[in-house]
């Protein structure tokens, strides 16, 4: 008689067990990552409104959120010279316009912030006329990147 109620037992918590649905990408962080990347124009001009794109693509299709999206602008010192909101022009690229005073080297960082989840990437920007140390540190062209994530 135990050993029968045992067997229950088991069948019923092993059919218990596939019950879960794994597909509840919310309660088992199992759904595929995202990744954001900048988009600019290759020559930017100093003092020049700036427009940016940024994409948001999942499984590397774009991909839409209702989180807030945001553009911070870095000088060659790492000081803050603005931040924006981007917003949504469809089909997951969010857009901003940003102004750089001065020639130099400035990183664009973009951060999606949506529930529990967090996105950045970073975008080093060329603007003006570089000294050969300028594009020593962009690789030889006017733009470089990186990018990184925080689930």
């Amino acid at each position: 008689m135990k050993i029968m109620l045992w067997g229950i037992t088991v069948l019923l918590l092993a059919s218990g067990c596939s019950a879960i649905d794994a597909s509840n990408h919310e309660d088992y962080g199992t759904s595929a990552p995202a990744s954001l990347y900048i988009h600019t124009e290759e020559n930017v001009a100093p003092g020049d409104a700036v427009p940016v794109q940024i994409h948001l693509l999942q499984n590397e299709q774009p991909h839409s959120v209702q989180g807030d999206v945001s553009l911070t602008v870095y000088d060659a010192e790492q000081e803050k010279i603005e931040t924006k909101r981007a917003d949504s022009s469809g089909e997951g690229v969010y857009t901003a316009s940003v102004r750089v005073p001065d020639d130099g080297v400035y990183t664009f960082e973009a951060e999606l912030k949506e529930h529990k989840s967090e996105l950045q990437t970073a975008k080093q920007v060329g603007v003006g006329d570089l000294t050969s140390e300028e594009q020593e540190m962009l690789g030889g062209g006017h733009e470089s990147g990186h990018s990184s994530s925080h689930h």
